[in-house]
């Protein structure tokens, strides 16, 4: 390990960390900004740990940016400094643009940064079993995603071969498969069906799997039934909102919630003066979240009997003159704002409290 000379002493230090698979730089700032020491080592857990507790300072606050490898950092680190962030890269444009870029530098300006207070936090639970419970969730989607992909290729070789006609679910039944084959001329098309099949099946039953292991773990988890009560939320929504959100007191208020489901409203002006259209944020924000509730809203919508839920839509659309993309929104906030809440205080669904609340105002 390469570092500077011996760190000076202080009450006080900021610890920025630019971590890299083989190499990390180690940037240590004092109260007043000024840089203690530099180091430059391999990047293993022992040599994060010696790192950081070579730092002479009674109060540590370390920094880095969300990576791949922060959990395991942010986990690692946790007990041997007072504090220690992983923070929005996206959020760190002074960084990213900087025309002298380099590891020695993204570090102190990691750390000073954090000296400001002017980094947005990455969420890390402390809590194993449900870092392990989102791990589950996000992969059984994963696996949903290759599914798709998997029926389009299926789908797209049928049209290469001039038989666009044959499309619905029947494609993938297994009863009709060998008759839908027998349509495909023998040879290196039928052999590549044949493989596009196979590989469906696999992920169809790696699916099934994913999923009971889904709901094994998520039967832990008391808001995952209460979340089921309301219409529209099935068993993988109810699931994502609960692996997703992991607590309810990581957000302040709904509109901090808005914002990491990703359907937050673009507010920019200047001189009090609007710097053009509203619209959702982009770039920002828990997309798994956002499908999630616009699923629940579009299985409760599409319900033949009515329900409090599409009761309030219908409400809404009246309400702002039939822009449907405004009430959708505004009813996939609605909905996880309902589940935020019912997690937040502990209290069961009530329908009528859902109906009858006063709608929002903002698409």
């Amino acid at each position: 390990m390469k570092s500077s000379p011996k760190t000076p002493t202080s009450r006080k230090a900021y610890l920025g960390l630019d971590i890299h698979s083989a190499t990390t730089v180690l940037v240590v700032l004092n109260q007043t900004g000024q840089r203690l020491s530099t180091r430059r080592f391999g990047t293993t857990g022992h040599n994060l740990i010696e790192a950081v507790k070579a730092v002479r300072a009674t109060d540590k606050h370390v920094v880095l940016e969300e990576t791949p490898m922060s959990h395991w950092a942010v986990e690692l680190l946790r007990p041997h400094c007072q504090r220690v962030v992983s923070c929005d890269a996206k959020q760190n444009r002074w960084i990213a643009r900087n025309p002298q870029k380099n590891d020695e530098t993204d570090a102190e300006r990691l750390a000073e940064l954090l000296r400001l207070g002017r980094l947005k936090e990455v969420f890390h639970t402390r809590d194993t079993d449900r870092f392990a419970f989102k791990g589950a969730v996000q992969h059984y989607l994963d696996v949903q995603q290759d599914r798709i992909r998997a029926k389009n290729k299926i789908k797209a070789l049928f049209k290469r071969v001039g038989l666009p006609s044959i499309t619905g679910p029947g494609v993938f039944n297994q009863k009709q498969r060998k008759v839908i084959l027998e349509l495909v001329p023998p040879g290196a098309w039928r052999l590549a069906l044949e493989r596009r099949y196979r590989h469906y099946d696999h992920l169809h039953a790696e699916a099934r799997e994913a999923l009971k292991e889904v709901e094994q773990l998520g039967r832990s988890y008391w808001e995952v039934a209460e979340f089921l009560k309301i219409p529209g939320v099935g068993p993988v929504t109810a699931h994502s909102v609960s692996a997703f959100l992991q607590t309810p007191h990581r957000f302040k208020d709904k509109s901090a919630l808005y914002r990491y489901a990703a359907l937050s409203i673009t507010d920019r002006s200047s001189d009090n003066k609007p710097l053009g259209f509203q619209r959702l944020e982009r770039g920002h924000g828990c997309v798994e979240l956002k499908r999630a509730s616009y699923h629940a809203w579009l299985a409760a919508t599409a319900a033949r009997n009515d329900n409090e839920v599409k009761t309030w839509f219908l409400r809404h659309l009246e309400s702002n003159g039939y822009q449907q993309k405004r009430s959708r929104l505004a009813t996939q906030r609605k909905l996880l704002a309902t589940m935020w809440a019912l997690w937040l205080h502990r209290t069961t669904y009530d329908p009528e409290r859902f109906a009858y609340h006063r709608s929002q105002s903002k698409a």
